[in-house]
């Protein structure tokens, strides 16, 4: 819709009028959070350049938030820049309006985009602990596709979901050395 493009154009405006004046936090991206209370989710836009592991980083610091990401669109520029749209919930599948979670996933993403690397391991591990899992029980099935489209190769993976799973799946896509589009 027309508020949301427009939303989106700030963002991008934000992001490079900031570092326009300064280059104190030029990795910083910039985050807007939506609150949806009446669709139990927030939507969640992060601007930003993009680098190698992002979308991992990203994941990483909402799981060890221990948020759900229920959905996730990726928009890449030509000029490098990002916008990342996810839809997120509160383990209870409420809209996440609590400011301290917001300021742990912003503070977390912030940290982890400061270097080449980043482990969320403990801070997965000790939310992976806090959570009471129902573990689903069906095999894990990927299907690989060359021929759908002409630059990529599509992964369909269907998995029991977890905290923390898109993470792993996105780090471990990475640190094999591909890319993801």
């Amino acid at each position: 819709n027309e508020a949301g493009i427009a939303a989106h154009v700030r963002m991008f405006r934000e992001f490079l009028e900031t570092r326009w004046v300064s280059d104190e936090h030029a990795l910083n991206p910039v985050i807007h959070w939506e609150p949806r209370e009446n669709a139990g989710h927030s939507k969640l836009s992060i601007v930003t350049w993009d680098r190698q592991q992002l979308l991992a980083r990203i994941c990483g610091a909402l799981a060890a938030t221990e948020l759900n990401i229920l959905s996730a669109d990726i928009f890449t520029r030509n000029d490098g820049l990002v916008l990342d749209v996810f839809r997120v919930s509160t383990t209870r599948y409420e809209a996440v309006e609590d400011k301290r979670d917001i300021a742990k996933v912003e503070r977390l993403l912030n940290e982890s985009l400061k270097g080449e690397r980043y482990d969320f391991s403990p801070l997965l591990t000790a939310a992976m602990a806090r959570r009471q899992v129902v573990v689903l029980d069906f095999p894990t099935r990927i299907a690989i596709n060359t021929e759908s489209h002409p630059l990529y190769t599509v992964v369909d993976i269907l998995t029991p979901d977890r905290l923390g799973l898109l993470h792993e799946l996105l780090s471990t896509i990475g640190d094999s050395g591909f890319q993801i589009a």
